[in-house]
């Protein structure tokens, strides 16, 4: 048998055993080590996150184009509740106004024209960071120093459902699959016990 505090300390020395107490409150047999080494290094095991938001759509988010991109941005992740980072907002209501407006995939002077005369100025650093994040989270592609939307496999790249099914089917269906392998799994291995 191995108390957790002798696991710990062997793999993080800077832990004292009473913050050891009051954060797991327990101790580990030899069998039960494959969860502990798991539950380390679950950070690890992360390779992305999605947030959507589930908002209510009031007749006061229908009132001003602002209000509209500012709910698409919540909805969709792009900021979080009571932010103010104006430079996300603007570059995520750029691209949808040039994907599903103009139907057309716009280059970096274009964004910051439009930007410029829709929102106010901003310069090409804070643009190219914040379109970086819409890349990393795979809203947005580019190619050959052009921006668009995710393109869908199947249906027009300039249709806002056919974007919104493919980003949804490619990044939710996923996690989705390995969600219910899991459960599966978790029932083949059957009642749990105790440590």
């Amino acid at each position: 048998m191995v108390t957790l505090d002798r696991l710990v300390a062997h793999f993080s020395p800077g832990y004292s055993g009473m913050e050891l107490g009051i954060r797991i409150r327990i101790r580990i047999t030899d069998q039960s080590l494959c969860g502990h080494f798991m539950e380390m290094n679950e950070s690890k095991l992360i390779e992305k996150e999605i947030t959507l938001r589930s908002l209510r759509f009031t007749k006061e988010v229908a009132e001003t184009r602002r209000s509209l991109i500012r709910w698409l941005a919540l909805s969709l992740g792009v900021i979080n509740p009571g932010e103010s980072r104006q430079g996300a907002i603007s570059v995520f209501d750029a691209m949808l106004h040039f994907q599903f407006n103009e139907k057309r995939d716009p280059d970096v002077t274009e964004l910051i024209d439009y930007i410029g005369s829709a929102w106010g100025p901003i310069n090409e650093k804070t643009l190219r960071y914040h379109l970086l994040q819409l890349k990393n989270s795979r809203m947005i592609s580019n190619k050959k120093g052009k921006y668009f939307m995710s393109q869908p496999i199947d249906g027009d790249r300039y249709d806002e459902a056919s974007w919104l099914n493919y980003y949804f089917s490619t990044e939710i269906d996923p996690i989705k699959d390995r969600v219910i392998a899991a459960i599966k799994e978790l029932r083949v291995k059957g009642k749990a016990t105790p440590a």
